[in-house]
């Protein structure tokens, strides 16, 4: 998946890979939750990397349920108040980075944040460099250029 993340993940990089991961997002009083694209591979094997990355290699913790349902009674009173059924499906293919609620939804905590992705994209980095540091040495070694 190519976001064109130079420097630092923004908020275009942050919409861009919730659309592309997301189909859609749906307000639910008793959880707020999205749905993938499931024709998509490589989105899932993604979701399943970055989710083993945050909790088993930098040891983020879980949201709390607390956490996870005051959200999804905020998510429902801002965008789902008073809808028959009580869930709300909001399609993310026409959405943008300036959409109230995918603005909310990036500035939420966990998955869906882009303080998620940013932590990736550093944690990324820090793969990146040290590759990039051993495949040095390595050709320095071999008396490569």
């Amino acid at each position: 998946m190519q976001l064109g993340v130079k420097k630092s993940v923004g908020v275009t990089h942050a919409a861009k890979y919730l659309k592309t991961c997301y189909t859609s997002f749906i307000i639910d009083p008793s959880m707020f939750h999205a749905t993938s694209d499931k024709s998509s591979k490589m989105v899932a094997r993604w979701d399943k990397l970055t989710s083993f990355t945050l909790m088993h290699i930098l040891k983020v913790s879980r949201l709390t349920d607390e956490y996870v349902s005051d959200l999804s009674l905020e998510m429902d009173k801002k965008y789902g108040a008073n809808s028959p059924g009580g869930n709300i499906d909001y399609p993310s293919k026409g959405m943008t980075y300036k959409t109230p609620l995918l603005i909310d939804i990036m500035n939420s905590k966990g998955h869906f944040s882009k303080e998620y992705l940013d932590n990736m994209y550093s944690y990324y980095k820090t793969i990146k460099s040290k590759n990039d540091n051993v495949m040095s040495d390595l050709k320095k070694m071999l008396g490569l250029k």
